[in-house]
């Protein structure tokens, strides 16, 4: 780590001791993260990743996002901003966050890629990638009496429609999220080559606190885009919510349910 340290000294001019650094140890990623004076955020990542932050920092200069100041490919780190607040857990007001989902996600930039899914992973249609993602999910909740077939029958209908590339964050779920005096920020990228409205799903449905205070049908007014079209992305970016609270979020899990099996009559 001293080769790093020194590394940071020299190219932000600043000097620090122990005492200014917190280490983030929260037993879920191998990265080794810590901030410098509340200040910066370091974190060390694999040359994919340190990838993907060059090109969605780039791309999304949005206050709801960090600032990249650099990355360092020999040391194998990124250097951004460090974000103060606490971690999401709480919904006070549901239209302030959807109405900012939306202004994040409606701003995501078009983005010149040669397929759709994980940037540098393998080139996909979108609805290849959507199937990927919710076989991947389904693996998690194996033996649950869950019908799947409206999932499959989403994904077909979507692979009708043209869709626009965009870089989007891919992760884009209120674990994800930092509130500071009441204004949200958003961290942790995965960068995803695909259409804005995933991640505006994908937020929604990431906490029953939210998505259980609205109608299904309010959202249909958000993105200028097909109803059909919206309506099966709905169903699939639900059921890989579904499966996922399974894995790291049990008791929530039966409210999933009951709102998956509404979702998919209506």
């Amino acid at each position: 780590m001293n080769d790093i340290y020194n590394d940071i000294k020299l190219r932000l001019n600043i000097d620090f001791n122990e005492d200014d650094i917190h280490v983030f140890d929260e037993g879920k990623t191998d990265a080794y993260v810590f901030s410098i004076k509340d200040e910066y955020l370091i974190k060390s990542s694999t040359k994919q990743e340190l990838d993907v932050f060059k090109e969605f920092f780039s791309d999304n200069k949005s206050d709801y996002f960090q600032k990249l100041y650099y990355i360092n490919y020999d040391l194998s780190y990124a250097c951004l901003s460090f974000l103060k607040g606490n971690k999401f857990n709480e919904v006070t007001d549901v239209d302030y966050l959807i109405n900012t989902f939306y202004e994040i996600t409606s701003n995501y930039k078009t983005f010149n890629y040669e397929g759709f899914g994980y940037l540098y992973d393998d080139h996909k249609r979108w609805s290849e990638f959507l199937r990927d993602e919710v076989d991947y999910s389904a693996k998690m909740i194996e033996g649950e009496p869950i019908d799947i077939n409206p999932v499959y029958k989403a994904i077909k209908e979507i692979d009708k429609y043209n869709i626009d590339q965009y870089l989007i964050h891919g992760d884009f779920g209120t674990h994800n999220f930092i509130m500071n005096e009441n204004k949200l920020y958003v961290i942790d990228p995965m960068g995803v080559v695909g259409d804005p409205l995933y991640d505006f799903y994908f937020a929604i449905f990431s906490n029953s606190d939210i998505y259980t205070k609205i109608d299904f049908n309010d959202l249909l007014k958000y993105f200028d885009k097909s109803i059909e079209y919206k309506k099966n992305l709905m169903i699939i970016l639900f059921y890989i919510r579904l499966c996922r609270t399974y894995k790291y979020d049990k008791p929530t899990y039966p409210i999933y349910v009951e709102y998956f099996n509404k979702l998919t009559k209506e």
